[in-house]
């Protein structure tokens, strides 16, 4: 590992124990349904970034999009996210801090400047004609193979109150819908960065 490199196993929404202005840059990603105050943790973020710093937030929208599909309220993707946004919201740690530029306006409420917000269409399974999103889009499809049980598991048996029966027809659903080239699947990523003023601390 690089000198420069350290792993550090913490709680990112208790308080931080590195002195302030000590990060030159932060990111953030996936962390969807597992931040109860999401304003709270940037303003942590802002006093720990140095001046001049910058904080990036990636977050995907929960929900399968195609783009050949017309999806209604009783497609699979459409009731799996629609499920999931339930169930997050339940447990009090929402899957929706993208929505409606919440990002970028909490970065700018804790006081960051400059920020930018970006969205991407992330391709699932290898359907794009690109060559670089066709293999993103088998990482993608790896990822979901490994962990879309567990995401199941726990937001729709435990917290929706779903039988396991029920659980593994959704799983099976989406696995084969979400591995066919032909239904065209993407989930949307927004990616959002900001700078602490350099006159800040």
């Amino acid at each position: 590992m690089p000198p420069n490199c350290q792993f550090v196993h913490d709680d990112a929404e208790a308080d931080w124990t590195w002195p302030e202005n000590h990060f030159s840059y932060i990111h953030m990603r996936n962390l969807e349904a597992s931040i109860a105050d999401w304003p709270a943790l940037y303003r942590r973020a802002f006093r720990h970034t140095a001046p001049g710093g910058w904080l990036e937030v990636a977050e995907f929208d929960i929900t399968p999009r195609s783009q050949t599909l017309e999806l209604d309220e009783k497609h699979p993707f459409r009731v799996w996210g629609d499920a999931m946004f339930v169930a997050a919201d339940k447990i009090g740690k929402t899957l929706r801090n993208w929505e409606n530029d919440g990002i970028k306006k909490g970065l700018e409420a804790a006081g960051f400047v400059d920020v930018v917000r970006k969205r991407y269409r992330v391709p699932v399974c290898g359907w794009s004609s690109d060559k670089k999103l066709k293999e993103i889009g088998m990482f993608v499809s790896i990822y979901l193979q490994s962990s879309i049980d567990g995401f199941a598991l726990y937001l729709l048996n435990v917290v929706l109150g779903w039988s396991v029966e029920e659980m593994q027809v959704m799983v099976a659903k989406m696995r084969t819908l979400l591995n066919d080239p032909k239904n065209t699947p993407y989930f949307e990523l927004y990616v959002v960065y900001g700078r602490k003023p350099k006159a800040a601390s």
